[in-house]
């Protein structure tokens, strides 16, 4: 049986599995929260299944599984992620940096609501990796919700389907999807390149 690994600041190696853990960012604070290692997952390791919920007020960064780079045939967990403070949020669904080899991403899901009183916030959701896919590295199936703003709350949500960066060699997406649901605000849809399509108001 893999052995189950708490939070951890170096890499899960070899078997290893990361636990399901539930991270909360403080208020009135820089949060950054990493779902599983601090650094890298290699060789066969799986990233948990974690929650994360932001804090009010504050600047929220939470990645799903490795706060670097995934490699070799590592798995991401299936994470969620909640702002419903719509603050200032950046979200990794399973990579802060790369994926490559025969990485896959987890199944992560997202979903912001502006907080009363809120201003202008901006949320950024990468569904798999911040920054390159390369190998054979394959995106999660992956889900953003936005819910809508008002006349005074005017949100700007950014949502890459699998990487920030590019896609390579043999690398390959899976059908990410993002909701927008907003009155107010706009929308950027991100490309794997890392271009952006032209924003799109509603309302």
């Amino acid at each position: 049986m893999a052995k189950r690994i708490p939070i951890i600041p170096g890499s899960l190696i070899d078997h290893q599995v990361g636990t399901d853990d539930v991270l909360i960012g403080l208020a009135n604070a820089t949060n950054f929260l990493v779902g599983d290692a601090g650094q890298d997952i290699r060789d066969h390791a799986t990233g948990g299944n974690d929650t994360f919920s932001g804090g009010v007020n504050s600047i929220n960064n939470f990645v799903g599984d490795a706060g670097r780079d995934m490699l070799d045939h590592a798995v991401g967990g299936n994470d969620r992620f909640t702002d419903l403070a719509f603050t200032d949020s950046t979200f990794y669904g399973d990579a802060g940096g790369n994926m490559s080899g025969y990485a896959r991403g987890g199944d992560d899901t997202g979903e912001a609501a502006p907080a009363l009183g809120a201003v202008a916030p901006h949320i950024t959701f990468y569904g798999d990796a911040g920054g390159n896919m390369s190998g054979h590295a394959e995106g999660g199936n992956d889900s953003f919700e936005a819910f809508r703003g008002s006349p005074a709350v005017k949100p700007q949500t950014t949502f890459y389907g699998d990487a920030g960066g590019s896609m390579s060699d043999r690398a390959h997406r899976s059908p990410s999807r993002s909701h927008p649901n907003f009155v107010y605000g706009r929308v950027i849809i991100g490309h794997p390149s890392g271009s952006c399509t032209r924003p799109r108001r509603s309302g």
